[in-house]
């Protein structure tokens, strides 16, 4: 019979059969140029069934047809021979019975003792201390607040509003601006377990390398009383894990487009230290209801490739009001060589996105156009398979991670 009624009689794809072929498990007789398995490959076929079955490898399967083949079988010797690596086999798998029953108690306990966390300590809002801090985006002036209500040190909810017609409102401790509702959120952020599937590890231990240089290079440059801001967090945020080892009187500013995204990572830092002082902004546009020139240090891990792929823009124009002069930006950034397929993919899936967005060059000449140059940049690696989180990347292309470090150029 030919190879693709071969492969149905045994319920294997025919591409099972050529694999069995190449190992010379199976070797049908060749008539113009068709293969033609005769009764010898199915009981040859049968025996490797039956090997599997038993959890031989590869490998051991080979040695036994090779033995049957030139032995048949014909005497009790072989038999002897054939029974000695049944018993072998048998034997394998009993110790790995023992140790899978190891393995599966192990696991019951890790049920049993692995329990939910206890709820926060202390329930965060917007700190008090950023209050003579929120400011009017349109006119910088200082925000009027109403319908207060306080825990502690904190805001839990709060409508600010200014005389020009700007509003905003704190819910849940979270800062909402009234630019959301201009367009829908990002339907993705880090944090949705949905998305894991879609992260290869590859990509998440070559952003972990980022987040190790970023960390490494705030301890040594950061002084007392900094205020830190992270936009666009949903891609990627810095580890609160190194936040919380930061210096005490450190001020955080996160923004996001995606509410549900600030409360998960509000949960965590809640966790990890309910004590830092953070400020959640939910916002899509930059506009920022802070004071000009209070951002000291801005942490961007991939936030403004993020922000370039919906906006014909780069974020740090928008951000200039509100960093201080000696501001510093550490951060990461991927990118493609010139040409590269995902590029001319990103641009058709993203046609608002920055047309530069990417490219090896972007944040460079960014940085230049902004007032900003890198005082540092180092090369972390590259990878082929980021997963599928990243849309626009095609097979086999090169996708780059770099970090660096940037400083306004009249105080480089």
């Amino acid at each position: 019979m030919r190879i693709g009624a071969f492969a149905k009689q045994f319920s294997v794809t025919i591409e099972t059969i050529r694999y069995y072929m190449e190992l010379g498990l199976l070797i049908p007789v060749k008539q113009d140029a068709q293969y033609r398995f005769h009764d010898g490959c199915v009981d040859d076929m049968n025996w490797i069934l039956e090997l599997k079955q038993l959890r031989f490898s590869m490998q051991d399967i080979q040695k036994i047809m090779s033995f049957k083949r030139i032995s048949q079988f014909a005497d009790n010797d072989d038999l002897e021979y054939f029974v000695g690596l049944l018993q072998e086999q048998k034997q394998l798998l009993q110790e790995e019975s023992s140790q899978l029953n190891r393995s599966i108690a192990l696991l019951e306990e890790k049920i049993r003792t692995t329990r939910k966390l206890d709820p926060p300590a202390l329930q965060t809002g917007v700190p008090l201390s950023f209050i003579p801090l929120l400011a009017c985006p349109s006119c910088n002036q200082p925000l009027a607040l109403e319908n207060a209500s306080l825990f502690g040190q904190h805001l839990l909810e709060a409508r600010l509003h200014c005389r020009c017609g700007y509003f905003a409102e704190i819910k849940e401790g979270i800062l909402l601006t009234s630019s959301v509702a201009a367009s829908p959120m990002q339907d993705y952020f880090i944090y949705d377990q949905d998305i894991f599937p879609e992260l290869s590890p590859g990509w998440i231990s070559l952003m972990e390398k980022g987040s190790q240089w970023i960390y490494t290079s705030l301890q040594q440059n950061m002084g007392p009383h900094q205020i830190m801001l992270q936009t666009n967090v949903e891609v990627y945020v810095f580890p609160p894990k190194y936040l919380a080892q930061l210096p005490p009187d450190t001020l955080y500013v996160f923004t996001a487009n995606s509410l549900m995204m600030l409360k998960k990572l509000k949960g965590k830092l809640e966790h990890l230290n309910p004590r830092l002082q953070v400020l959640y902004i939910v916002n899509n546009d930059l506009r920022l209801p802070l004071q000009n020139g209070c951002i000291s240090l801005v942490i961007d891990t991939l936030s403004f490739n993020d922000f370039s792929l919906y906006a014909d823009s780069w974020p740090l124009a928008h951000l200039l009001p509100y960093l201080q002069d000696d501001a510093r930006i550490f951060g990461t950034y991927m990118y493609y060589q010139h040409q590269s397929r995902s590029l001319q993919n990103l641009h058709a899936l993203y046609p608002d996105s920055h047309p530069q967005n990417l490219e090896p060059d972007y944040i460079a000449n960014q940085l230049l156009a902004n007032g900003f140059s890198a005082c540092m940049r180092e090369e972390l690696g590259s990878l082929t398979e980021p997963g599928r989180y990243l849309d626009y990347h095609l097979d086999q292309d090169r996708l780059y991670l770099a970090s660096y470090q940037a400083v306004h150029r009249c105080h480089k």
